[in-house]
């Protein structure tokens, strides 16, 4: 496969670019900074708020990346929001009343559209300093996402949502997001593409899971990692090794040899 066109490269990051410990190996970020160096447009797509993305990135020794967050509800170029795609203050006002309404012990988080700023109602990990705890029924702006832990004895079970939104459901049904009925990675990266004045044909993107998949099949070249769902390896092109074993790093490194997949 002739890879001379790539300019663009997508990575996923948990169960991707992320080992499954969370952590990102030094020979990964070496890879990264290699192709900032050279000149390719390194653009991270999760479902991760960009400050929780970011933070993952804080090894990484260069300012010159972009963030595809929230399953494409954000877009930022370093550290400033190019493209935002945000459930309307009152849709969101209307879907955590219907949240602390409800009979079931929640724990609700949430990222503000305009500062990027994360807050919850209970933290879940006491570690985690990226979220505030205060009462989400005080916000009053719009939000690019809310992120709903959903106890165990009710997993998969929520209650209905404003059709202003759209709920995906994930981990065995313990977790949800909640966006924009719009907002996905490849609305998103076709947003960054024109801002970029390039196409899908200057992009490659590694993945492993489902909320991948239409980004993996409309790149020039799809890559899924070992490690994926059998729904994303379907989708694309090529396979690497493991998140684990440093499948991203492993295809970054034929890129900057200019080799083959």
């Amino acid at each position: 496969m002739d890879i001379s066109e790539i300019s663009v490269i997508a990575i996923d990051l948990d169960g991707t670019l992320l080992r499954s410990d969370s952590t990102l190996s030094d020979r990964s970020i070496k890879a990264i900074e290699q192709c900032v160096i050279q000149g390719l447009h390194i653009v991270i797509a999760t479902a991760r708020p960009f400050l929780s993305a970011k933070q993952r990135l804080s090894k990484v020794r260069t300012s010159k990346l972009y963030y595809i967050c929230s399953n494409g509800a954000a877009i930022y170029q370093e550290d400033q929001p190019i493209y935002i795609d945000s459930i309307d203050a009152i849709v969101a006002q209307e879907c955590i009343d219907i949240f602390y309404s409800h009979e079931l012990d929640f724990v609700i988080s949430v990222e503000v559209a305009c500062t990027g700023n994360l807050y919850t109602n209970r933290k879940d990990n006491p570690d985690d300093s990226l979220f505030e705890v205060i009462d989400l029924r005080s916000i009053q702006d719009d939000l690019s996402k809310l992120f709903v832990h959903i106890p165990k004895q009710h997993k998969g079970s929520l209650p209905p949502f404003p059709k202003e939104c759209r709920v995906d459901i994930w981990d065995n049904g313990q977790s949800a997001n909640v966006t924009s009925p719009t907002a996905n990675k490849l609305s998103a990266m076709s947003k960054l593409l024109v801002h970029l004045d390039l196409s899908y044909n200057n992009l490659m993107t590694l993945g492993d899971g489902v909320n991948d998949i239409d980004l993996l099949e409309a790149s020039h070249i799809g890559v899924a990692m070992e490690n994926a769902a059998p729904e994303a390896k379907v989708h694309s092109r090529f396979t690497t090794s493991s998140n684990d074993e440093d499948g991203v790093a492993i295809v970054l490194e034929k890129i900057l040899a200019k080799g083959g997949l």
